[in-house]
């Protein structure tokens, strides 16, 4: 199954988001796609070792439709970005994440040199 359309235009929107202010947040519903699902971020300087964190915050309600995933990448396009998959379990009763990256606009994978 393929990820939401409206999602292709959530980097540019986070982008933005996250220049003009240290949060942002996107949330996506509708009658076509009968699923609900939210994405917030967070953004914050750390004086303690003088770096940038960022807190996301994911929320979704599984669709009672079978099957489908729903992707979060950071950067503008899949190819090499780091995502997170939220896809729901067999009784659609829990979301499960998971992080994943690709090499091109296909299928994501477990990236090996995870930390």
């Amino acid at each position: 199954m393929r990820p939401s359309r409206s999602l292709s235009f959530f980097g540019a929107f986070l982008a933005i988001a996250l220049a003009a202010e240290n949060k942002a947040q996107y949330c996506h519903s509708s009658q076509s796609e009968p699923s609900s699902f939210c994405v917030a971020f967070y953004q914050f300087q750390n004086h303690t070792n003088q770096g940038t964190d960022l807190y996301l915050a994911f929320s979704a309600l599984p669709t009672p439709l079978g099957g489908g995933w729903t992707a979060i990448c950071i950067d503008e396009s899949m190819a090499g970005s780091l995502m997170f998959l939220l896809w729901a379990d067999k009784k659609r009763e829990r979301v499960a994440v998971s992080v994943r990256t690709t090499s091109a606009h296909r299928e994501p994978f477990v990236p090996n040199n995870l930390p």
